[in-house]
């Protein structure tokens, strides 16, 4: 299945709707076409035999708007049925999400990629992460910043796919996750509590609380206040340590989140919210196999020295909200601060055994890498948008700031690989690269209706980012102690064109061109070849033609999209061979192309059907002049089919309960791992694997109990994977392992 010719049927597509559209021009006059539109999907009537399915509303471009109104590919996860399910990691439940890949490289470091567009698993993120409307984590790094927040005091979670750069900015060139918070009431109390208990085959025992109070203190102020505490059990055992047959790779996450709202008179709220979060995992979920998925050291089973693989990671998250209705069009700031701190030793024993004992004549020595960033950023955003009265003319102009200061520091340690004990060596190699980034951003985004069942959307943002980037490297593996400098500046534009034509009240077909960017910056890195001073940004332009509908008076929905996005300039992680130092260059394109449905069923007898597909064919159009990638090769992460499948009968039980009953079928295809750190290293073949969940529960009005049993077959599938030498000696890959079977247990409350 090709698409080679898409992005011309596109644009002939675009044509025909803007054909179609001029034909209608005559209907209605422009005024209040928004107003008659949305009466008309007002007055629609229920089937007496069909139950309809919640209107789910989501804040993609910047304003609540019916899902299916918004013409951008979009999917939305209920966080209460994650979290009441045990779903409660990005890589529990990315496989539900069309176009949606994760790469878990372990140690709390994580890459996102959406419809396919990535290189690797380090690198400057491809898919931005906004917290409600603040940006959260850095648009330049090699040590990605992704929020997991634990879903229970979570509205919902939005996944847009394609480039979001004009209404998100930098670093979203493949697509944007947006975690939406519940916000606070001051119309009523309510107060939730959740208890959860989980077990794991191959594995321990698990379990979770929390609690969430809304609280208005008048007509006008609200408090609510949420916590949580979660211990994941782990399913890997490392085979070296005192206690070499306990799971290494549990994890505990607690935090909580605070937030007000004022009313400060009828025109004019204040929201402000703070937000913490802090996990500490025991061990990765990584085993080591060989080419033919052979495990080194066994099924579940790792050798990491002591206090080499596990990780810290601390979250915080402070924002505020001004909301003004000035009558002609509303004003918002936002106001954000984040933090994102994380402590990552990993073992790297197979790769410098040889060296330590070549340098400081220490045989059998093992090595470990700590691995730290500290991240913090500022943001600030001020909007103005046209009222909500149904006007034939939309706008939404904005101003956008953001300050951001990172450090990583690295440093090998030679140690005992059994205990994890400091041999007395001084360190083999030390790096500090402290660096600042800053963004100044202007965007509008106007909508015009020129009859009530054709508009057009354009919009555009213009970017300014300034960057300085340092590096300070001692140790014998960089020689004498070293400092170099760099800085870098760029400007960019991004821009979207969307015509959308209502082919009723209830379909709609949009055609959709967008651009992405993602910044470049300076290479700080320390002598051998010749490395540039600085990379260029990279930009995806993606050409996309969606239809979205209800049927049988909106019990059925249905969204589908085909895609062509354009890659140039592909950023590329190389590395210096004379030195070992990493470094950041340009070179190569590539394309990703494909087609995502979903759909959801809702019957009067209590049936629900969910379901969705994608087919992604990403691949390389230009040779990478690191002479690591060729044309036609796959790009890395990304499934070339993946779908999942819900279906689930509610049921009287007895009295005023309902029972339930329910499945989910999950399926990842095969996807390639990263391209090869020298022309000569093979590229290992993720494979693919399927997963079935199973629900059952019964509700009350204010309580529900949920029995879930997750990978019912104990499915092992890969979630990630990066070349490794085994302290055996083993060219190996190291494989993320996806969580093995799981019986879980959930009670809720709501008072």
């Amino acid at each position: 299945m090709k698409f080679r010719t898409l992005p011309s049927q596109l644009a002939t597509a675009c044509l025909a709707v803007t054909s179609a559209a001029a034909a209608l021009a005559s209907e209605a006059p422009a005024a209040n076409l928004v107003a008659q539109a949305a009466a008309a999907d007002a007055g629609q009537s229920r089937l007496a035999s069909g139950e309809a399915l919640e209107e789910i509303i989501v804040t993609a471009q910047k304003r609540s708007e019916r899902m299916l109104e918004v013409p951008l590919s979009v999917s939305v996860l209920d966080t209460d049925e994650l979290a009441s399910t045990g779903n409660v990691q990005l890589k529990d439940y990315f496989s539900q999400i069309p176009g949606f890949s994760i790469a878990a490289r372990g140690s709390g470091r994580m890459a996102l990629i959406l419809r396919g567009i990535a290189t690797e698993s380090a690198g400057n993120p491809t898919v931005g992460v906004t917290i409600d409307n603040a940006p959260f984590g850095s648009s330049v790094s090699t040590a990605p910043t992704v929020p997991d927040i634990d879903p229970f005091d979570l509205d919902h979670i939005e996944v847009l796919r394609g480039p979001q750069g004009t209404l998100y900015g930098a670093s979203s060139i493949g697509g944007l996750v947006k975690f939406v918070t519940v916000r606070p009431d001051t119309q009523q109390f309510s107060s939730r509590a959740e208890l959860t208990s989980s077990s794991l085959s191959h594995g321990g025992v698990g379990y979770g609380a929390r609690a969430a109070a809304n609280m208005p203190v008048n007509d006008d102020f609200a408090l609510r206040i949420s916590g949580f505490h979660r211990y994941d059990a782990g399913y890997i055992v490392n085979v070296v340590g005192q206690r070499p047959e306990e799971e290494s790779n549990d994890l505990k996450v607690s935090g909580g989140r605070i937030a007000a709202l004022w009313s400060i008179s009828d025109a004019v709220t204040l929201q402000t919210s703070a937000f913490l979060q802090d996990s500490a995992g025991g061990g990765t979920a990584d085993v080591d196999v060989d080419f033919n998925y052979v495990p080194v050291y066994g099924d579940y089973r790792h050798q990491r020295a002591p206090g080499t693989d596990g990780y810290d990671g601390s979250l915080r998250f402070y924002d505020a909200t001004l909301k003004a209705d000035l009558g002609w069009g509303n004003f918002e700031s936002t106001s954000a601060f984040g933090q994102y701190r994380l402590r990552g030793p990993q073992d790297a024993t197979g790769t410098f055994r040889g060296l330590i004992n070549a340098i400081f004549g220490i045989p059998g020595a093992g090595a470990a890498v700590d691995n730290n960033s500290d991240f913090d950023q500022f943001s600030q955003e001020f909007r103005l948008t046209s009222p909500d009265d149904g006007r034939a003319f939309q706008w939404l102009y904005g101003l956008f700031y953001q300050d951001s200061d990172q450090e990583l520091f690295q440093r090998i340690r030679v140690i005992d690989p059994n205990t994890g004990a400091a041999l007395g060596a001084p360190a083999l190699f030390t790096g500090r690269t402290p660096s600042t980034y800053k963004e100044y951003a202007g965007f509008a985004n106007i909508d015009y209706y020129f009859t009530p069942r054709f508009d057009v959307q354009v919009g555009g943002r213009a970017f300014k980012n300034e960057q300085d980037f340092q590096s300070v490297r001692s140790g014998p593996l960089a020689g004498a102690t070293t400092f170099a400098a760099g800085d870098s500046s760029e400007t960019s534009f991004t821009y979207q064109v969307t015509p959308r034509f209502k082919i009723s009240d209830e379909m709609n077909v949009y055609a959709r061109v967008a651009s992405g960017y993602r910044p470049g910056g300076a290479n700080a890195t320390l002598g051998g070849a010749v490395i540039p001073p600085k990379y260029d940004s990279d930009t995806t332009v993606n050409y996309e033609l969606g239809f979205k509908g209800e049927f049988f008076d909106q019990s059925l929905t249905l969204e589908s999209a085909l895609y062509y996005i354009d890659w140039k300039d592909i950023q590329i992680l190389k590395i210096d061979q004379s030195t070992g130092s990493n470094y950041f260059d340009n070179g190569g394109t590539a394309r990703s192309q494909g087609a995502e449905v979903s759909a959801q069923w809702t019957s009067a007898a209590g049936l629900l059907v969910r379901g969705s597909l994608s087919y992604n064919d990403a691949e390389l159009t230009e040779d990478l002049d690191s002479g690591t990638g060729f044309k036609g090769d796959r790009l890395p992460f990304s499934s070339e089919k993946s779908g999942s499948v819900t279906v689930q009968q509610s049921f009287p039980a007895f009295g005023q309960l309902s029972a339930f009953v329910g499945a989910t079928g999950s399926y990842v295809g095969e996807r390639q791992a990263a391209f090869g750190r020298t022309p000569t290293t093979p590229r290992f073949v993720l494979p693919g694997y399927g997963t079935v969940d199973l629900r059952t529960g019964l509700r009350g009005d204010d309580w529900g109990v949920t029995l879930y049993a997750r990978n019912v077959a104990d499915k092992m599938g890969f979630a990630n994977a990066q070349a490794r030498n085994a302290t055996t000696g083993i060219s190996a890959y190291g494989v993320s392992l996806i969580q093995p079977r799981t019986i879980g247990l959930s009670l809720d409350k709501s008072w």
